[in-house]
């Protein structure tokens, strides 16, 4: 999976943020060393996870987005 197959799967989910860190959203994010998902509120970032590859990554975010009480 990618971060353009993920983007149309969220399409217009305000609590995801997909390529970009925002505040009250589950962020799925590139960095120097892979990929880091969390969840940031206020500027601070959440149960970081990183990945050494997309797919993995956007499977995370994929389940941590499912485990939240607001997904539907």
């Amino acid at each position: 999976m990618t971060l353009e197959e993920l983007g149309r799967l969220f399409d217009g989910r305000s609590n995801c943020a997909i390529g970009i860190a925002r505040d009250n959203a589950y962020c799925i994010v590139k960095s120097l060393m892979g990929w880091n998902v969390f969840y940031q509120e206020h500027g601070v970032r959440y149960n970081t996870e990183s990945f050494s590859n997309e797919n993995d990554a956007c499977l995370n975010f994929i389940e941590q987005v499912k485990a939240t009480p607001l997904y539907k």
